[in-house]
């Protein structure tokens, strides 16, 4: 699966030419729902954690 991003509506540069010294490529991700098994973590769902084990917390001072 090949996933592109549209042509931009508007060529910012040509309106502001003083922002193409900025230009970068990137990488955009495009994240699938899924259905992670017992066995996998998954970014931004189930994750993959050992019940034994206390979840980790700050105890410094005025840490929320």
């Amino acid at each position: 699966m090949v996933c592109t991003t549209p042509p931009r509506p508007v060529d910012v540069e040509q309106l502001f030419p003083e922002v193409a010294q900025y230009r970068r490529d990137a990488v955009r991700l495009h994240p699938r729902a899924g259905s992670p098994g017992v066995r996998e973590s998954s970014l931004g769902g189930p994750l993959l954690r050992p019940r034994s084990e206390p979840w980790p917390h700050c105890r410094a001072p005025g840490a929320t």
